[in-house]
């Protein structure tokens, strides 16, 4: 038994980062602004799944990764997010990119006054 769960283990170490692609879920501590996901899609256009709890428009950058010929990239978009929006913003060619959800990060995000948008 105990050998079993010691090749399960190293089995489960030896898998590849770059093959194992989890979306996290948001919590209610993420702050108003939340990625729900990155996306290529079959044209090889990579795009952020985002939602907008908050009563206010909010300029963000945030990360998303992709894969192209076997290694993963990051492409930062730069996007106003309504208040109360929830949907894709921002588009890059990635000019191949295996289509397909993959991870991100929301960084850096500021309070746009209504003068902003």
């Amino acid at each position: 038994m105990k050998m079993r769960l010691c090749l399960l283990a190293l089995a489960s170490v030896a898998v590849p980062q770059s093959t194992v692609f989890a979306l996290v879920t948001p919590k209610a501590s993420d702050g108003p602004i939340r990625l729900l996901g990155c996306a290529v899609n079959g044209n090889g256009i990579l795009e952020a799944q985002v939602d907008n709890q908050g009563d206010d428009a909010m300029f963000c950058n945030i990360d998303c990764t992709y894969e192209l010929g076997g290694k993963m990239f990051t492409h930062t978009f730069s996007e106003t997010i309504r208040k109360r929006f929830q949907g894709r913003v921002g588009q890059f060619a990635t000019n191949g990119a295996r289509a397909g959800d993959y991870p991100g990060q929301v960084g850096d995000c500021k309070k746009l006054s209504r003068s902003d948008y």
